[in-house]
């Protein structure tokens, strides 16, 4: 069965991309911004670029789940498109 990301997505108030791994590019990162979507990630590799934390999303420092569980004001942001 196919998982329509875009359809997931836009059901969203936001995204959450805890990864442990460096990526190059987020795309999955692009894709919410792409519908208006903040992020909520870890904050390696392209992620600190990408992510404004408190403007297009928040970050936290990876592996630290008390401040991720931490974090609050995502369901306010909205990123312009």
């Amino acid at each position: 069965m196919a998982i329509n990301s875009r359809k997931l997505i836009a059901g969203c108030s936001f995204s959450v991309f805890p990864s442990h791994a460096y990526e190059t590019l987020g795309k999955s990162i692009l894709e919410s911004y792409a519908w208006g979507r903040p992020v909520i990630a870890s904050d390696l590799g392209s992620r600190r670029e990408l992510v404004q934390h408190g403007v297009t999303g928040l970050l936290y420092t990876d592996g630290d789940r008390d401040q991720a569980r931490s974090l609050h004001g995502i369901s306010c942001m909205t990123v312009p498109i």
